[in-house]
């Protein structure tokens, strides 16, 4: 009696799987063709889809790189331009977000508070990929701070802590939440908050900072 391995075994259902397959094509050899026809057609269109669009993030990637490199350089018209055209062109692209980041940035500086804020909004809203959005809080934060909406700001950085506790800029909106708190005379929140920023960031210069506050909100 022959004893298979189970290598042997495996071996033989490839053989028979490709018998199958080559009776079958032999048999039917015009659908064969033309389902291979399709098929190919479809790994062509895919090759050309992916292609054409690594080569558009590529240059939107660029664009953008070129007109942050021009509102910093001073030249705004331009840089307003470029990035407008990544934003027009590409709109729900990283890039296009981060471009609508640098152009807020922009209208703040020039105290354009409500067309600033209409675009951080966006972007916390509808803002791809996730790792975005938090970057959008702090403009929202610093709008609503230098209109004295110290009630919103509030909220907004209360927002970001409940949903990115464990964010790189978690320490600087804490310390931005206890400023407002202190700024708007609520000492009992600002103090809470401080205390709460020392504790998190030991070692720290968020814990000088909360160490020098609460010291000057003490005496």
């Amino acid at each position: 009696m022959a004893v298979y391995s189970q290598k042997d075994l495996k071996k033989n259902e490839v053989t028979e799987i490709v018998y199958v397959a080559a009776e079958w094509i032999r048999n039917n050899r015009q659908t064969f063709y033309s389902l291979a026809g399709i098929f190919g057609g479809i790994i062509l269109f895919m090759v050309f889809f992916f292609t054409r669009y690594f080569i558009a993030r590529e240059r939107v990637s660029d664009k953008l790189s070129v007109g942050q490199a021009l509102i910093y350089h001073k030249q705004m018209d331009r840089g307003l331009k470029m990035l407008d055209e990544v934003i027009n062109q590409y709109s729900t692209t990283p890039s296009a977000y981060m471009a609508r980041l640098t152009k807020a940035e922009y209208l703040i500086n020039q105290r354009k508070y409500p067309e600033a804020k209409a675009i951080v909004s966006d972007v916390i809203t509808n803002g791809k990929p996730d790792a975005i959005v938090p970057l959008a809080y702090p403009f929202l934060g610093n709008i609503q701070e230098d209109t004295q909406d110290y009630k919103g700001a509030v909220k907004t950085y209360n927002d970001f802590l409940a949903r990115f506790p464990e964010h790189f800029l978690a320490a600087d909106i804490l310390s931005s939440l206890a400023r407002v708190y202190e700024l708007s005379g609520n000492f009992a929140q600002a103090k809470a908050s401080y205390q709460k920023l020392a504790a998190s960031f030991k070692g720290s210069k968020w814990e000088e900072l909360a160490k020098m506050r609460l010291s000057y909100i003490n005496r």
